[in-house]
């Protein structure tokens, strides 16, 4: 379920024309609260670091309202996906993932599944 939500999110946040976006989707703010302290209990792939870097991405670079929040709410969450991110492990499995990637014996760049 946390893998799903942190897809859908990953689309609110970069889908502006094409459906709703994360500044008018009335929950967004606890989804991504929700997110943000359930997918560090997951073990790390690349696809969860993938969408985790690109919402924190999101959560760095636009304004608090287009994740429907406050700059104190973007700051937590930012700070919150951040911690994950630079756990040993996360940044492992980053650096694993980028090497396959580069090297052509991975999979697909967000799964590492092999087709």
């Amino acid at each position: 379920m946390v893998d799903h939500i942190g897809r859908l999110l990953h689309l609110m946040s970069d889908c502006g024309g094409m459906g709703l976006t994360l500044a008018h989707y009335p929950h967004s703010r606890a989804v991504l609260e929700a997110h943000a302290r359930h997918v560090g209990a997951l073990s790390p792939t690349i696809e969860r670091y993938f969408t985790i870097a690109v919402l924190t991405q999101h959560l760095t670079t636009e304004h608090p309202e287009a994740a429907g929040c406050t700059a104190t709410q973007q700051e937590a969450l930012r700070e919150t996906y951040l911690e994950v991110l630079d756990r040993e492990e996360w940044t492992e499995t980053h650096a694993l993932g980028s090497l396959r990637m580069t090297t052509g014996c991975g999979g697909s760049p967000t799964t590492g599944r092999h087709s």
